[in-house]
């Protein structure tokens, strides 16, 4: 009996030894960086840490439908020091391996998760041969429609309120010269009259129209001439 389980226990080495190797078909090799990641603060790496991926890769093939898969189905080999290891995942059922892409499609589906067991990262927790995982794109908490809206609007505005100003400059400018052009031609005895300057008939800085004077003369004189005839007349 055992001799029985022992050569059965041999052979199930033997058989996990194939599986798990760097030349098997379905491993997946791993390098973790610990001093990379936490510098001087980097935990041990020792057998309960590796239990520890052993129950995370568990948990990772359960969520990626092989749900009956426990720690003993995730098998290590070839560990060094300086950490790296290769791994296999079996399936429940039939003690196969699990392909090589399907394990990595689970593993990408939950790196994060991954990650966060170890506190590494993508590239200081490495799947050889497993791309590592972009980051979500960042969405600004505004859409960038938005703020060109924001910005064209604000341009927009900016002219309105540009133009608004000028215009009233342009339209003070403009009363000032005409209240400049009529007080100019009040004081020299001028009105504009289609963009051309008249002289009026009024006295201008206590001086009288020389023109006026003399038609004003010889009318008083004709006046008086027409009065003298009519007493005249009227004496008779």
């Amino acid at each position: 009996m055992f001799k029985t389980l022992l050569i059965s226990f041999s052979l199930a080495t033997v058989a996990w030894s194939q599986l798990c190797s760097p030349e098997a078909e379905n491993a997946v090799k791993v390098r973790i960086s610990l001093r990379s990641a936490l510098g001087n603060d980097h935990y041990i790496w020792d057998d309960h840490e590796l239990f520890l991926f052993k129950a995370t890769l568990a948990y990772t093939m359960r969520k990626s439908g092989y749900e009956t898969t426990q720690v003993e189905h995730v098998h290590t080999c070839n560990v060094t020091p300086r950490v790296s290891f290769w791994f296999v995942a079996l399936n429940p059922e039939n003690n196969a391996s699990i392909s090589k892409s399907i394990m990595t499609d689970a593993i990408k589906k939950h790196r994060g998760r991954i990650n966060n067991a170890f506190l590494l990262d993508d590239n200081t927790l490495e799947f050889v041969g497993i791309p590592v995982t972009l980051a979500p794109p960042v969405e600004p908490p505004v859409p960038v429609w938005l703020v060109l809206f924001g910005v064209v609007m604000g341009i927009v505005v900016i002219g309105i309120i540009t133009l608004i100003i000028l215009g009233v400059k342009q339209r003070k400018k403009k009363a000032k010269e005409v209240e400049e052009t009529a007080d100019e031609n009040d004081r020299h005895g001028k009105i504009t009259e289609n963009g051309t300057a008249i002289e009026i008939n009024k006295i201008v800085e206590g001086r009288s129209n020389e023109a006026f004077e003399d038609d004003y003369e010889t009318v008083r004189k004709e006046d008086a001439d027409h009065f003298k005839e009519k007493d005249t007349l009227t004496s008779f």
